[in-house]
């Protein structure tokens, strides 16, 4: 859901899709699915604390669903400083695409793996 680096004393979290999600869905009646969705409130609480990161990528995920819950989700993610795919993340991207074109899914993927492989 979200990976955490430490630099200088503060730690960096990048924020994915999944956490914006949890936080901003109507509640669930799934007991697992509430817990996250609690848990997930709770640490966005003390987000303060952290210098979060956020990608165009996950932002662009955000943005896949009805009107409402895509207006609730771009709202949490605003502010969020955005890491731009650089040349090392890109190329990972692409290759990954190239390697699993099959996969309907492959350059979203692709690219979220690439940010967190290049730092």
């Amino acid at each position: 859901m979200f990976e955490v680096v430490r630099s200088s004393g503060v730690a960096s979290v990048y924020v994915e899709t999944t956490i914006v999600s949890y936080l901003t869905a109507r509640p669930s009646r799934d007991a697992v699915l509430a817990a996250h969705q609690t848990l997930t409130r709770d640490w966005w609480r003390d987000r303060a604390a952290y210098e979060l990161r956020v990608s165009q990528l996950v932002i662009g995920e955000a943005a896949v669903s009805d009107e409402f819950q895509q207006a609730r989700r771009v709202r949490a993610l605003r502010g969020i400083p955005v890491l731009s795919l650089k040349d090392p993340a890109t190329r990972i991207a692409r290759e990954l695409v190239r390697q699993a074109a099959r996969l309907p899914a492959a350059p979203r993927l692709a690219g979220a793996i690439g940010l967190r492989t290049h730092r």
